[in-house]
């Protein structure tokens, strides 16, 4: 990561004490809790699920996963968050982890057995900032509804 990018999220988490390392997982945090948050309801099925995400995604105990959660889910509040952790992870992230990104949004969504409808739309417009196309988009929810979570 270009250390430009580093300086700019320790100062936008610094208040948060989150170590410059794990500010992407907070970004991915923001994006997956947004998902959760977007019908107004986060199911704890929903909840459990972005912390199981993150500490795969990154290799990360369960406790540092979990306060990762709740750190993104304080900065949800501030609309503009949402749309700098877009904005970083589409400058710091191939193609490739994008489309695990939304992956891991659709599985987040469906974990509760449901995706709802402003859920979808929420996936779509995080998907349209990045740069993933509808039909790539609709082949990654299917996988994560055929994948069970």
């Amino acid at each position: 990561m270009p250390e430009a990018k580093k300086q700019t999220l320790q100062l936008n988490f610094d208040r948060h004490e989150v170590p410059v390392s794990r500010s992407v997982a907070v970004a991915v945090g923001v994006l997956l809790m947004g998902v959760a948050k977007s019908d107004h309801n986060i199911a704890v099925g929903e909840r459990e699920e972005v912390v199981r995400a993150i500490s795969e995604y990154f290799l990360l105990e369960r406790t540092t996963a979990a306060k990762i959660t709740q750190i993104s889910e304080s900065l949800l509040e501030d609309r503009g968050k949402l749309e700098e952790c877009v904005a970083i992870l589409r400058e710091v992230y191939t193609q490739q982890q994008l489309e695990k990104l939304l992956l891991l949004s659709w599985r987040v969504s469906n974990s509760d057995c449901d995706i709802a409808p402003a859920e979808n739309e929420f996936i779509r417009g995080i998907s349209d900032k990045v740069g993933i196309d509808y039909p790539r988009l609709r082949k990654l929810r299917q996988q994560a509804i055929e994948s069970g979570t």
